[in-house]
């Protein structure tokens, strides 16, 4: 009588690496929590940490990071070991810094990535160009690319998906679910925020800067709609999706209560004062009560670890400190203790001191949407995406347009 043998440890990476090429996301909502369930099938099982490898299993995984929330996840998992490279989004935690760089993930080189020696690549479906992920991948370089979500569940699936793809399924769901606790909670305390403060969802209006030329502006089915929406607010823009660039009349025709906007963003144009001196800025609710919040880039809109917090920040800025009731302990993936504001290492700038006005929400009534195109309307959100990524330096932070 024959036995059949679980597969070894080998067999299962093995069968993980002749899948992984195959292994970019499809649009449509999905993605993440679909390669979770493939990545699952096939690593099954597998636990690296207590059974021994095969010899060809021996040589260390060595990966390049397209992602900063994919960076940030690979040390959290304690997979830091293995990366030899990340893109220029990778700025947490800061010993990723000393990373070599390959550059802005959608302008990578074949060259600049093979150079590194690489045996796998990580990152979101937009990373490219598309010929230099083909030759990539034709030098036998597997990659895992997926696409952008920002829902709930974004940050945890996202755990689970990496978790696998290197062999740490069970750290992985360990941590995801920690994240998603954290997640539901922070939802949760935002709008029991909003209720105490027995106010409207405030009206926010998000801008992404890189200096007073390069200014857009967020409508809906982004990353900072998705905060903004999770942290118990509302888009001051909801008449078109992905970024435009910033047009004054659109902007006085949103009303917004309150301008979000990333910590390195608000540093290129000059702090709040920058702000308020942007076309069409002044003559806003938000810019007649200098109400501007400023988040750490990453944090606010790469939805990693420490989605958590940044939604906890945004809502404490907006509605006062209980939503920050719940905030991460050092127990957490983000090592924090404390309030969300404390965590944010000085983000969060209010009104240019810190303060809310007055510690009250203007309530945003029957406003008119802003329906008036940026630019006429003749701006796609694809051609303002590329224009701002040109435009990044060599500091800048994931969850661009």
């Amino acid at each position: 009588m024959h036995t059949i043998a679980p597969p070894t440890v080998a067999s299962r990476v093995h069968a993980l690496r002749r899948h992984l090429p195959s292994l970019a996301m499809s649009s449509g909502g999905r993605g993440l929590q679909a390669v979770v369930v493939a990545l699952a099938l096939v690593t099954a099982g597998c636990d690296r940490a207590t059974t021994p490898p095969d010899d060809d299993d021996a040589t260390a995984e060595r990966i390049i990071s397209l992602n900063g929330a994919v960076t940030e996840i690979l040390y959290a998992l304690g997979a830091q070991g293995d990366l030899v490279g990340a893109d220029v989004s990778s700025v947490w935690p800061p010993e990723a810094l000393a990373l070599p760089r390959v550059g802005y993930y959608r302008s990578l080189s074949a060259e600049g990535l093979l150079s590194l020696e690489p045996t796998l690549l990580i990152g979101e479906s937009e990373a490219g160009p598309p010929q230099v992920i083909g030759q990539v991948r034709q030098a036998g370089v597997r990659t895992l690319l997926f696409d952008a979500e920002f829902t709930a569940t974004a940050p945890a699936d996202k755990v689970r998906v990496i978790g696998a793809a290197v062999g740490l399924a069970d750290e992985a769901a360990t941590l995801a679910t920690r994240i998603q606790d954290e997640m539901n909670s922070a939802i949760a305390d935002a709008e029991a925020a909003r209720t105490r403060a027995g106010v409207e969802p405030a009206r926010a209006l998000f801008i992404y800067a890189r200096g007073p030329g390069n200014l857009l502006v967020s409508g809906t089915e982004t990353a900072a709609d998705a905060v903004l929406r999770l942290a118990s607010a509302r888009n001051a823009i909801d008449a078109w999706s992905g970024f435009r660039p910033l047009n004054p009349e659109a902007l006085v025709g949103a009303e917004p209560d309150v301008i979000l906007i990333p910590e390195r963003g608000l540093e290129s144009i000059g702090g709040i004062d920058g702000v308020l001196r942007l076309p069409g800025v002044a003559a806003t609710p938000a810019g007649r009560a200098r109400r501007v919040i400023a988040v750490d880039d990453l944090q606010l809109l790469g939805f990693g670890p420490r989605q958590p917090v940044a939604i906890r920040t945004v809502a404490e800025q907006l509605y006062g400190d209980g939503a920050a009731s719940g905030a991460a302990t050092g127990d957490g993936p983000t090592g924090a203790s404390g309030s969300a504001r404390d965590q944010m290492n000085g983000s969060g700038q209010m009104n240019g001191s810190g303060q809310t006005n007055g510690g009250g929400q203007t309530n945003p009534g029957d406003r008119a949407h802003a329906g008036t195109a940026a630019n006429g309307g003749e701006a796609p959100g694809s051609a303002a995406r590329r224009s701002a990524g040109e435009a990044h330096g060599a500091g800048e932070a994931v969850g661009r347009p």
